[in-house]
């Protein structure tokens, strides 16, 4: 069977004309619906080429989108995607005419590996309580609609939760460390609290090089000052004990780790 490659013309550019006559159908009926494969994908025009069932391949078919979905009182929200290469999709003609095609939906079959476990995962999904995407990267995204937590799992096992909990975002990981590749890892507060670093669900607080020394010069005089008075007692020893003037922990001093001013 040859193949045609059908040109999609801008709505504003199909004239009366042609929608009288139908220029653009195919043969003598109107094409109203056709299953059929991407084959190309073009992120400028939000459209893909589609090669349909009858051997058509049409060339800069619209996809359906949601950027423009719903409105709350904060934001707006929506998404918008191309399907994948090889992707099965049913290409939509409201009035019959080639020109006026659009990519409504997919049929759940994307081709070639891993169309399978794709499927298996969409389809088990609860649709009553949660949104699941497959991405062509391998990661699967599920989306709480009750809660707002998003998990994200991929194909070698790695699952990352990001979840509120009163007044809080957490982020976690499961069976594998959070690694994080930045120039600089800020912790703050707006209320101007002091900051904690828990370690192990056990409370740690964060204790600067400069706030060490203070303390340590501070039981070196003590300990200087409580010797000396006990040297004064009866039957003890007399004299200071030789310690150093300053005790030295530059060695301990981390420069790359801060807390605020």
């Amino acid at each position: 069977m040859s193949t045609h490659v059908i040109k999609r013309r801008r709505r504003s550019q199909v004239t009366s004309n042609g929608l009288e006559k139908h220029t653009s159908r195919l043969g003598s009926r109107p094409l109203y619906g056709d299953w059929g494969i991407v084959k190309a994908q073009d992120s400028a025009t939000n459209s893909v080429d589609v090669e349909l069932s009858s051997g058509l391949v049409a060339a800069h078919l619209e996809v359906r989108s949601l950027e423009w979905a719903g409105y709350n009182t904060n934001y707006g929200f929506g998404e918008r995607d191309l399907p994948p290469l090889e992707a099965l999709v049913f290409v939509l003609f409201p009035d019959g005419l080639l020109e006026e095609g659009f990519v409504l939906c997919s049929a759940l079959s994307p081709l070639g590996d891993p169309a399978a476990k794709q499927q298996e995962d969409l389809l088990i999904a609860d649709k009553e309580d949660e949104r699941v995407r497959v991405l062509e990267i391998g990661w699967k995204e599920t989306y709480d609609k009750g809660t707002g937590k998003i998990t994200l799992d991929s194909q070698d096992g790695t699952t990352i939760e990001i979840d509120r909990v009163v007044g809080q975002v957490r982020i976690a990981t499961k069976d594998n460390g959070l690694f994080m590749m930045t120039d600089a890892v800020v912790i703050d507060s707006d209320t101007g609290n002091s900051k904690t670093i828990q370690l192990n669900g056990m409370g740690r607080t964060l204790v600067t090089h400069a706030e060490l020394n203070t303390a340590l010069q501070a039981f070196k005089t003590t300990y200087y000052n409580v010797h000396t008075h006990l040297s004064a007692a009866p039957g003890v020893p007399t004299g200071p004990p030789v310690i150093p003037g300053v005790i030295d922990i530059s060695a301990a001093d981390a420069p790359n780790l801060e807390t605020g001013v």
